[in-house]
């Protein structure tokens, strides 16, 4: 798939590619909003795949650019009764900070309303009950008030009723009739419904009381419970509004980071002052002390530390020269800096991180699939169920009337803001505080998956080990040509990205081996590469690459790792290197074990270095001298046996087994292929992270299903009471108290997810 540069609007692509866009959502207020959002777009001809979030108020669409377009996209999203459109910014960082403007007008809006709401229907409550003399108690169990008003005050108060659902609830009802115009309805369409019934009820109170007396019904009315209504379910938004920005703060920390200035060196010696953005690559940059660095790029010219806990989570600075490499957004300390740019600014790793963190927030976790299903069949079942109630009401010989206050209950304590909720906050505040402790994770579905693993899977080379081998010994097969040999072996290594290959490379440098021409280099991923050097055929890789390709070895492998050079087709040399076992790899694996997870190693090494990195980790399940395709082959085989497999990996030969793995978790120093083929990477090379994300995975699932648990069981029981169900003991929810603990459930499921941002390892 073709993905865009960090920020999203739309890629291009060949015909047949997927292109990914993000875009901005307008109108949803609930699970149901979501679920017409996420079927209109998954109707959509040519889009492969959509991911709706209520919370972040955004889309990220998968489509085919050869089939449809950005305009049919939004189209079929306007005609579903909801605003689509692109970001104001295509820059990662840049839309992140839009997005919390657009978050704060919100807010502000929100508030107004709500106090304006608020204020509204308490002065319309105490009027109404200063002039009919009832009670608070009697009006919250029974939920009706005596007649006994006067008609001009009772205009007045409907009068007041009508502005403040005008006013501030106005967009309940516009997106009500938009959603009834393409057949569909959600949250709003409960409120307009709870609203408009109530406050028509209390205007006809006024107008035909002569009708409720015919009844023996004391011609109750309900204005203050409309205004109620309204207020209550704009407290419960503003409320969502403020979690949103709360669960948004590692986004908004990281993106503040980058500096909005950067001091470019011309060619003539002097510092010119530019926007961070506007540097392009080849650009020098000097980076002061105490200074962010402004992009990303390599050191030229001096030396410092560098605090890049903001990327990595690692607490201790990393020490800088040239040669470096160094990130926007990280801390220079006590050194300058001169630094030429290698990516621009919206592609920097901080950009990056930022869109990642973007799209898993905006993702739908699979647990969320339940509250779709439920939610998109909810809205109607609930009307019917409101009007079921009036009819059992009528049926049980009470009046219609009263029958009408419980139905107009039963569709205002239904509005499903909850089931809405449940999972989308447990999912931002649990990415957020994985990116904190250092693990980058793509969305809720690896979120969720880390709790159910059963198998992890460790590569050896950069993964349990530090990445930087060193040639502890080198033999030639003929003395007298190991200069040769290792001019030849020189040659071919430099080419190589692989760890093994910079070391021999560097080994060979240090004996003062200089290369010779080179031509036709190919690598073979998980085997080694081969090249025409100075009119030789050369090979330099493992044991097997040799013999797959006639070449006898004589030497078998031991506990060191072994890689062979070959020299027209005989082998010429040996070289046996050692790599230290990463400090925190043993801990790493006895947590995993602790928690109930299997650990294997996975290898191209030989059998006695593969076994001796596992037996010094604590492994008992090793396979050796795996090419990409056994890689591939053993992870398949494990999930074949039932196994939920998580992969760890750093390197090209991995990118195959993190994809085929149900959870693909790559080192954030490993390559660039391994990275993006994984659902997690951890942003530091720190083993026990691991531990720590199957740690918050488990508690973020509880999470989800204590909120899904709540939101559900909140309906289950609410619904009977407001239909009447306790009645006979003298308890009817009225409106206006339906529509209170309608909002206190979403605050209840928000404030329970937020509860994640606390979470600490091993806690």
């Amino acid at each position: 798939m073709t993905q865009s540069p960090p920020g999203a609007g739309p890629t291009s692509a060949d015909a047949g590619q997927l292109t990914r866009m993000r875009l901005t959502i307008g109108g949803m207020t609930c699970a149901a909003c979501q679920s017409h959002v996420q079927r209109a777009l998954e109707r959509t001809s040519g889009v492969a795949h959509a991911a709706v979030s209520l919370m972040t108020s955004s889309a990220v669409v998968d489509f085919d650019p050869a089939k449809t377009d950005l305009a049919a996209i939004t189209t079929r999203v306007t005609k579903a009764g909801y605003e689509a459109s692109l970001p104001a910014s295509d820059d990662a960082i840049d839309a992140q900070k839009a997005e919390e403007q657009r978050q704060g007008a919100e807010y502000r809006t929100l508030r107004w309303k709500t106090i304006t709401a608020l204020v509204g229907a308490s002065a319309v409550m105490a009027v109404s009950m200063r002039e009919m003399g009832m009670s608070l108690a009697g009006m919250t169990m029974r939920g009706d008030m005596s007649g006994g008003m006067s008609p001009s005050l009772s205009w007045a108060l409907g009068a007041a009723t009508l502005m403040i659902m005008v006013v501030c609830g106005g967009e309940f009802y516009v997106r009500a009739a938009k959603a009834a115009r393409v057949g569909t309805s959600d949250m709003n369409t409960l409120v307009a419904i709870g609203t408009v019934a109530a406050f028509g009820y209390s205007v006809f109170a006024v107008v035909a009381p002569h009708v409720f007396h015919r009844s023996g019904v004391t011609p109750s009315v309900y204005f203050e419970t409309a205004a109620f209504i309204v207020a209550f379910v704009l407290l419960g938004h503003l409320l969502e509004a403020r979690a949103k920005q709360r669960t948004t703060l590692a986004l908004r920390d990281l993106a503040s980071l980058r500096p909005a200035r950067a001091r470019v060196l011309l060619p003539s010696g002097d510092e010119l002052e530019i926007a961070a953005e506007e540097v392009l690559v080849g650009e020098r940059v000097r980076v002061r002390p105490g200074d962010r660095v402004a992009v990303d790029g390599r050191v030229v010219e001096g030396e410092s530390e560098v605090d890049e806990s903001m990327l990595t989570g690692e607490p201790l600075p990393a020490r800088k020269r040239v040669g470096d490499a160094v990130f926007g957004g990280t801390s220079n300390a006590s050194g300058t800096l001169v630094v030429e740019t290698t990516r621009i600014a919206k592609e920097s790793a901080l950009a990056q991180v930022v869109q990642l963190l973007r799209d898993a927030q905006s993702s739908r976790a699979p647990m969320q699939k339940l509250a779709d299903r439920v939610s998109a069949v909810f809205v109607p079942a609930m009307v019917l169920a409101a009007l079921a109630t009036v009819g059992l009401w009528v049926l049980f010989g009470e009046p219609w009337l009263r029958g009408v206050a419980a139905g107009v209950a039963v569709v205002v304590v239904a509005c499903p803001c909850a089931m809405g909720l449940a999972t989308p906050t447990a999912v931002m505040v649990a990415t957020g505080r994985a990116a904190r402790i250092g693990v980058l994770l793509r969305g809720g579905e690896p979120l969720e998956l880390a709790a159910t693993v059963t198998t992890v899977v460790f590569d050896k080379t950069g993964t349990l080990t530090e990445g930087h081998p060193t040639v502890s010994a080198f033999e030639a097969r003929e003395a007298v040509e190991a200069a040769r040999t290792l001019q030849y072996t020189r040659s071919v290594e430099a080419a190589s990205e692989h760890p093994l290959a910079r070391a021999i490379a560097t080994y060979a440098k240090g004996r003062g081996a200089e290369p010779l021409p080179m031509e036709g280099f190919a690598a073979v991923s998980g085997g080694g590469a081969e090249a025409t050097v100075d009119g030789h055929r050369i090979l330099v890789g493992s044991r097997a690459f040799l013999e797959e390709r006639g070449i006898e070895t004589s030497i078998h492998d031991s506990d060191a790792t072994r890689v062979w050079t070959a020299v027209d087709g005989a082998w010429a040399g040996l070289f046996e290197l050692t790599d230290a076992v990463r400090p925190e790899a043993k801990d790493a694996v006895t947590a995993l074990r602790a928690a109930g997870v299997e650990v294997h190693l996975l290898t191209g090494d030989g059998e006695g270095a593969a076994r001796r990195v596992a037996a010094a980790v604590g492994i008992d399940h090793v396979h050796a001298r795996a090419r990409p395709e056994d890689k591939l082959a053993a992870i398949r085989a494990l999930r074949k046996d039932g196994a939920i497999v998580a992969m760890v990996g750093d390197g090209i030969n991995d990118a195959p087994a993190l994809a085929e793995a149900q959870l693909g978790i790559a080192i954030g120093s490993g390559s660039d292929l391994a990275i993006a083929a994984a659902g997690a990477t951890l942003l530091r090379p720190d083993l026990r992270l691991l531990a720590q994300l199957v740690d918050l995975s488990r508690a973020t699932r509880r999470t989800m299903r204590q909120n899904l648990f709540w939101a559900f069981g909140y309906n289950v029981v609410a619904i009977p009471v407001a239909a009447g169900a306790l009645w006979h003991w003298g308890i009817l929810l009225s409106p206006m108290l339906a529509s209170a603990t309608m909002a206190l459930s979403s605050v209840s499921v928000v404030t329970n997810s937020l509860r994640l941002g606390l979470w600490r390892p091993g806690r």
